[in-house]
């Protein structure tokens, strides 16, 4: 999962917030992390270790409590979960984040609330227009891939965090973030992700899916093999989409739309039903 996969799938389309599902995450965190007020002293030796400091540096501290609610505690929990994930955090880059966030609230304050209101597009906007009006220059290169690299990095892990769906019925696939999906033992493609956004019509994508659920859980094709498949539909969807072909008339599910809010979109959108 990297950035620049992330910046081309997800860079335009805004997650779904759910404060239920925050107040699950924050609940479950360890109690050396659930703080918005995070500093080096008070986690242990091998939490520590997860955390990477500039040459000259001991210790650190992390004031998410300058973000606004509830972005503080989503950022706070993001720090953890890189951790968990055995990933390592950039203290630096991170601080830089928490500032420009602020900032960017500061300036609109429409930016004022949870990260998935907002796309990665818009809040990187943001958080350069704000360092703009702050500093009377505009980013440099560094500072605007340090800072964007953690950002997608957040935001993807919330966006999956909030998305309670079965896996396979998920927009992106990441087995990383997502331990249910079926894997071979040392997977040579397991850190690479499938994404579905771009698959069009909706009865094609959901069909689609299903088949590599099924085949991967039955173990009828590897990851590698479902992602080249991935690649193979892309084509025929497009080819549909372009010649206008609608839902197959003898199909065992219409398309009806659904009430709530689509965690992959953040909109009301379309499900699938399947015909009794």
């Amino acid at each position: 999962m990297g950035a620049k996969l992330l910046l081309e799938n997800m860079r335009d389309t805004p997650g779904c917030f759910q404060e239920d599902i925050l107040e699950t995450l924050w609940a479950g965190l360890p109690e050396r992390f659930r703080t918005v007020d995070l500093a080096s002293d008070g986690l242990e030796p091998a939490d520590r270790a997860a955390f990477t400091l500039g040459k000259h540096h001991r210790g650190f501290r992390l004031r998410f409590w300058q973000l606004p609610a509830p972005m503080d505690r989503e950022m706070a929990w993001c720090c953890w979960r890189i951790a968990d994930l055995g990933g390592r955090i950039p203290v630096g880059a991170v601080q830089g984040l928490i500032i420009s966030l602020a900032r960017a609230a500061e300036d609109h304050p429409e930016f004022r609330g949870s990260l998935m209101e907002h796309t990665p597009r818009e809040w990187e906007r943001a958080l350069a227009a704000a360092y703009a009006r702050h500093y009377g220059r505009l980013p440099g290169k560094g500072w605007t891939l340090n800072t964007a690299t953690v950002l997608r990095r957040c935001y993807q892990m919330l966006w999956a965090a909030y998305d309670q769906r079965p896996w396979w019925e998920r927009e992106v696939w990441d087995p990383h973030l997502d331990r249910r999906i079926p894997l071979r033992d040392h997977e040579p493609n397991g850190d690479h992700s499938l994404y579905f956004q771009s698959l069009q019509p909706l009865w094609l994508r959901h069909g689609f899916r299903w088949y590599l659920k099924v085949a991967l859980e039955t173990g009828e094709l590897t990851w590698t093999t479902a992602r080249t498949r991935r690649s193979g539909i892309q084509v025929f969807g497009d080819w549909i989409t372009g010649h206008a072909v609608t839902l197959p008339a003898r199909a065992p599910w219409s398309v009806r739309a659904c009430s709530g809010c689509d965690p992959d979109t953040g909109q009301r959108g379309n499900e699938l039903i399947l015909k009794p």
